[in-house]
């Protein structure tokens, strides 16, 4: 595989540019990222740029003919189980994703492969997203504190990335998932408290319910971190069992949320 980057043009060219710049690749995974950093329906842009390239009769001098697989950008949760018509509107745009590459499979133009990983586990400690809020030394749940949340840190989504990309087995136009924890907003304020504890001051626990969260989001609609908490406070396709993710199969430990702690400082 060979890295090439296109930041700078994926937001403004077109499918037939970006079917250009992938045919000399046999590998393609996507980490752009979603949401504000471009305009609306680049995922799927993407996506089709890809398929277009996987479509074509080129074949360069070095040997690679056009990609061979694929890696879209869905990083995170479980965009089927969640749904159409979610809080967080950009999630629609990521089962259109998922319609077109199952739509196209059986072209057999190229093998995909969605990773679920949950949360980002940094974004669990953002202040602004409001679970773990360390300035105000307060530990959050969303919707309650037994509903549970999957969370990895970037590098090993990364790690996992290339694990699957070079030893897929039997991996191949299919959801798979992988985790570094699923534990619920009470752990999470259990370690977080066991870890900080000694610091001289106690950490407080608010509950954010879903009616709250709804009321705050109906009357800022475009927020948003409120979007994101209203979707994980329904708990649906936000946390996966460890048991059934690539890393857990394959015996591969990932950074939990215990041990995220102790690499931090407040």
């Amino acid at each position: 595989m060979t890295y090439v980057s296109r930041r700078s043009y994926i937001g403004h060219d077109g499918v037939e540019d970006l079917a250009a710049a992938f045919r000399p690749f046999d590998t393609i995974i996507c980490c752009v990222g979603f949401g504000d950093a471009f305009p609306a329906g680049t995922q799927l842009k993407i996506s089709q740029a890809v398929l277009l390239a996987a479509a074509s009769d080129n074949n360069n001098s070095d040997g690679h003919g056009k990609p061979k697989r694929f890696l879209p950008w869905q990083w995170g949760v479980d965009y089927d189980a969640i749904g159409t018509g979610s809080a967080q509107d950009l999630f629609d745009e990521q089962l259109q994703v998922r319609a077109l590459l199952r739509e196209e499979q059986s072209k057999n133009l190229v093998d995909w492969v969605i990773v679920s990983t949950g949360l980002f586990m940094s974004f669990l400690f953002r202040a602004d997203f409001g679970v773990v809020d360390l300035p105000n030394r307060t530990v959050r749940c969303l919707g309650r504190w037994d509903t549970e949340i999957s969370i990895t840190t970037p590098r090993d989504i990364g790690f996992m990335a290339a694990e699957i990309a070079l030893r897929p087995g039997a991996i191949s136009n299919q959801v798979v998932y992988v985790a570094g924890d699923t534990v619920s907003y009470g752990r999470v304020a259990e370690l977080v408290e066991k870890h900080f504890g000694g610091s001289g001051k106690e950490f407080k626990r608010e509950t954010w319910d879903r009616d709250s969260l709804k009321q705050e989001l109906a009357k800022s609609p475009s927020n948003v971190m409120l979007k994101y908490r209203n979707c994980f406070a329904e708990g649906r396709g936000v946390a996966f069992d460890m048991a059934t993710t690539v890393n857990k199969q394959r015996g591969i430990v990932l950074q939990d949320v215990q041990s995220y702690l102790k690499e931090m400082e407040i």
